[in-house]
């Protein structure tokens, strides 16, 4: 028998800000992932956008390139973050990009498009359970998972805005990264 334990989001300002998106139905989704996004880029902790910047975690999108079906994804996934020695919260999430990504029409787009909407759903998924009640927002379970869907959707099109570059290696990826994440966290005009 295994236990799981609600990691919270840290008690600060930005995650303080981030907590009304899950009680205030007059919030709009944009709004709500920019303002899940810039509580998670915050330099002043540790965070997501940071992780996610890492150059080996574009190199995950080349497995996605080359793979072909979701079983194979999670064992080339789990191989090459062994062998790499770079397991961590965004090498996680990358895998689970490549697993979905594999075999699909178009790998590379999918795979970046997965990551950024499976980022946001760890994010949300935080704090979400504790503003699940009567007569807020999210009243039950349904609402939950219609909010959480709708922003990880917001997610996607934010990705899909973002022209990626012709190379997701090296320098272009922490460059590509930081552009993906400055399209969430700004008002759209």
């Amino acid at each position: 028998m295994g236990t799981s334990v609600n990691q919270r989001s840290p008690d600060t300002d930005n995650w303080r800000l981030v907590q009304s998106i899950y009680d205030n139905p007059n919030i709009p989704m944009d709004q709500a992932l920019r303002e899940v996004w810039r509580a998670a880029s915050n330099p002043n902790e540790t965070n997501l956008a940071a992780l996610l910047s890492q150059p080996v975690i574009g190199m995950f999108a080349g497995l996605a390139d080359r793979i072909s079906s979701p079983s194979e994804a999670f064992q080339e996934a789990t191989r090459f973050i062994s062998d790499n020695k770079v397991a961590s919260l965004a090498s996680e999430i990358a895998k689970r990009a490549v697993i979905q990504s594999a075999g699909t029409e178009t790998p590379r787009q999918q795979f970046l498009e997965r990551l950024f909407a499976e980022a946001t759903n760890y994010l949300v998924a935080r704090d979400l359970p504790g503003h699940v009640s009567p007569g807020s927002r999210l009243q039950n379970i349904a609402d939950a998972r219609r909010f959480t869907q709708e922003i990880m959707d917001t997610a996607t099109e934010a990705v899909r805005r973002t022209p990626a570059p012709a190379s997701l290696e090296g320098e272009n990826w922490p460059v590509y990264v930081q552009t993906v994440i400055g399209v969430m966290s700004r008002r759209r005009r």
